[in-house]
């Protein structure tokens, strides 16, 4: 079981956020190979089927961006499960609009902004990864205890008296003899969209 690989860990770098994702995905996936591509046409940056292509990648990237956000957001899904069909269906709507009317627009800055924007995403997907820290509830009471010492988990005891905000998920003792106050705050986790996890489980994953 992959429980942890599939958790949506919350990012808690401002750089991570969703409008510096998009600007840096504009700088390095669309603005530089077209520079790179447009100092081998004839007119430059001017010319008009680089111009095109350039206005079509970054309609793309941005459509793709939300597609791969909706599609990650599935339950059950990596984060980066939706990094290549999201970006293939932007861009290949993209394209059919060019087509169907007949615009004039640079193959080779089209194809190479779509590979840079896979490659970017999921470069950022790694680091993010790399960066992420795990907000885990921890319920006490059986093998509760082992994510103590875990460098990419931060947890936090439970209690009855509080609701600790933004939990990434909670982590159990299934088999430990929870009290019926403590079975019906799992249950309220759970409806509030908050992952609840078996902490052996979650541990060996």
């Amino acid at each position: 079981m992959m429980l942890f690989s599939s958790l949506r860990v919350r990012r808690r770098s401002a750089w991570l956020g969703t409008p510096l994702q998009l600007l840096a995905g504009a700088l390095v996936c669309i603005a530089a190979p077209f520079a790179i591509q447009s100092a081998l046409l004839p007119f430059g940056w001017r010319d008009p089927q680089a111009q095109h292509a350039a206005i079509a990648s970054l309609m793309a990237l941005v459509m793709g961006f939300s597609l791969h956000r909706s599609v990650s957001s599935l339950p059950g899904t990596r984060e980066s499960s939706g990094i290549l069909p999201g970006y293939l269906i932007s861009y290949g709507l993209v394209l059919t609009a060019i087509l169907l009317f007949r615009i004039e627009y640079s193959r080779a800055i089209l194809i190479g902004c779509f590979a840079a924007t896979l490659i970017w995403f999921h470069l950022v997907y790694l680091i993010t990864q790399r960066r992420a820290t795990l907000l885990l509830g921890v319920v006490d009471g059986g093998r509760s205890d082992l994510f103590a010492n875990m460098s990419s988990v931060a947890s936090v005891p439970l209690t009855l008296g509080e609701w600790p905000g933004g939990l990434d998920a909670v982590a159990a003792d299934f088999r430990h003899d929870h009290s019926d106050e403590w079975e019906k705050r799992l249950s309220d986790f759970v409806l509030a969209g908050i992952p609840v996890y078996h902490a052996k489980d979650l541990w060996e994953s």
